[in-house]
């Protein structure tokens, strides 16, 4: 397997956290064209052993990305599979024990189906905790790492390599304000918990295939603004983390939204691992825009999708994905959901009304004009007139999924 510390000493990765088809098919046509690595996650809440909110269980899901790269004719060698957040967070409203028991297997059906870079993540309180601590997080992630282990034993495969913290971002973005970056105390308290943790259920191999830990990097997005990386508030910890733990590196979650210019940054200060999931979906949901204005410029409207119209429809009939998210009212409410960097409408896409509007926009824009690419997608305009690109609507997505793709890209190779 070809993640590991070594690979991280030279270069960086960006992780896809998606479950959305158009951003996996974008990804895995990009990484064919670049020639490059892809690593592609699925986080506790999309993927787990009860179906997720995607209704795809790890097995199903790993048998459906590896496929598709069959299909596609990538090489399934530089293809890796990683499990995001495992732990509890599912189930953090329930009893401790009940709680840990299902995180327990989310983890054994994640390793038996081949997934080989494993998340661990007990950073939140479960019910019943009355002294929650870093040692508790610590003790929590390393009973998950031994059931791992097991699991790898029991089924073969490849050696799972780990990514840890005790101060994890929520997953799927948070409302709350971004924290400050973590401290160099804070950090060697977080890892020698978590060392000792492993130690004490003889998982000392385990611990030496930890190649990240999971800090506060001072970045993040909420609905309409976002964190930007500021290389010097972080840069006493990444080199402290160099110096005295060569071996191991930071994974950034909520890359979403940064400049290419940070997320290069990001990498030559040690930052190697780069989550990325709502930019992708949200450079998806722009693409959707896009021909949406162009069907309602061109097609008769009888005969309309009504796509922009549909999703928003299902968004009011089924708040459960935005409402924690979004709390504003009237007009401003509708530009959140339309357009907040928390995407919250990547939800929404997969709903059997907005399938089929989706369809018949993409049947009726088989051939669009040129004028009306020129006027609403200007880059993939001139791609078609450079023969770079065809006009098929799925195409035109895909490349404005393939832009967010490029700028992590070059920001991962080192120079």
């Amino acid at each position: 397997m070809w993640l590991d510390s070594n690979f991280l000493k030279n270069r960086g990765i960006f992780s896809i956290c998606s479950s959305n088809e158009n951003v996996l098919d974008a990804s895995i046509e990009f990484a064919k064209e670049k020639e490059d690595f892809l690593l592609i996650e699925a986080t506790c809440h999309q993927v787990n052993q009860f179906g997720g909110y995607t209704k795809m269980t790890p097995e199903s899901f790993s048998k459906k990305i590896f496929k598709k790269a069959e299909e596609m004719n990538f090489n399934p060698e530089r293809l890796l599979l990683g499990g995001d957040h495992l732990g509890p967070e599912p189930w953090k409203n329930e009893n401790a024990d009940t709680a840990m028991d299902k995180a327990k297997q989310l983890v054994i059906e994640f390793v038996k189906n081949g997934f080989n870079k494993i998340h661990l993540d007990c950073s939140m309180p479960l019910k019943g905790d009355s002294d929650f601590s870093t040692t508790l997080v610590a003790d929590r992630e390393a009973e998950l790492c031994a059931v791992a282990e097991e699991t790898y034993e029991k089924y073969g495969g490849n050696r799972p390599v780990y990514v840890v913290g005790t101060e994890v971002p929520a997953p799927g973005g948070s409302t709350n304000e971004v924290p400050e970056v973590t401290s160099i105390e804070e950090l060697d308290e977080m890892i020698e918990e978590l060392q000792n943790a492993f130690l004490r259920l003889g998982l000392k191999n385990a611990w030496d295939r930890v190649i990240a830990i999971v800090v506060r990097l001072g970045i993040g997005f909420g609905g309409d603004s976002v964190s930007e990386y500021e290389s010097e508030k972080t840069k006493e910890l990444c080199t402290y983390l160099s110096r005295y733990y060569p071996s191991l590196y930071f994974e950034a979650h909520s890359t979403d939204y940064q400049t290419a210019g940070s997320l290069k940054q990001m990498v030559k200060d040690g930052i190697r691992i780069l989550k990325v999931g709502p930019a992708l979906t949200d450079a998806y949901r722009r693409g959707m825009f896009a021909l949406n204005f162009i069907e309602k410029e061109s097609i008769d409207e009888e005969k309309q999708s009504r796509l922009v119209e549909n999703v928003l429809k299902v968004m009011d009939e089924y708040p459960r994905y935005w409402e924690d998210y979004y709390n504003s009212v009237g007009k401003t409410l509708r530009l959140d959901q339309m357009y907040s960097y928390f995407d919250r409408i990547r939800y929404y896409w997969g709903f059997e009304e907005v399938e089929k509007s989706k369809n018949r926009l993409i049947e009726n824009l088989k051939d669009m004009q040129m004028n009306l690419i020129r006027q609403y997608l200007p880059e993939q305009y001139e791609k078609i007139r450079e023969n770079k690109l065809n006009k098929d609507p799925r195409a035109l997505i895909n490349y404005e999924i393939k832009k967010v793709l490029n700028d992590y890209q070059k920001s991962v190779i080192l120079e």
